[in-house]
């Protein structure tokens, strides 16, 4: 079992008002991103997604191990005003912690629903989130990509 599917069957296991309860866990659990990353904030609108109505920041940096040492790790930054927001993208991260490429691409585009979050959050919320779902992978894809041009490019 993935960690994505534990996490799932954590919120499954629970009804409604309880789901968002385990949803603002994750979202105090929200690793902070590292200094360098935060500076850019307000300077390099690049990381900015723009997707959602909620100021949200979003780095796709390489990672340590995974499939032929080809992982990545996920940053986000959100603000403290927007709880739901945070716990489900605290989710995302905590599940894809050292994922390749493809196993951010293998992401359920449908992830809010198999959480059982969409009946407790509103409508903007979920359209955005799916967005942002769709930012991750595809720019995860972007980096699996210069990676694997990086090396023939020395030759």
């Amino acid at each position: 079992m993935s960690k994505l599917d534990d996490i799932i069957s954590t919120f499954r296991s629970f009804e409604g008002e309880m789901r968002l309860q385990v949803l603002l866990d994750y979202a105090n659990g929200l690793p902070k991103p590292p200094p360098e990353l935060m500076a850019t904030i307000g300077k390099d609108d690049a990381a900015r997604v723009h997707e959602c109505m909620t100021p949200v920041w979003l780095w796709v940096v390489p990672g340590e191990g995974g499939e032929g040492g080809k992982s990545v790790k996920l940053f986000v930054h959100v603000g403290e005003e927007a709880p739901t927001v945070r716990g489900v993208l605290s989710v995302i991260v905590h599940a894809y912690e050292g994922a390749t490429a493809d196993e951010i691409a293998a992401m359920p585009e449908d992830l809010i629903e198999r959480l059982g979050l969409s009946p407790v959050l509103r409508m903007n919320r979920v359209i955005g989130l799916h967005a942002m779902i769709k930012r991750i992978k595809r720019e995860t894809a972007a980096h699996a990509a210069n990676a694997t041009e990086a090396p023939e490019a020395g030759r």
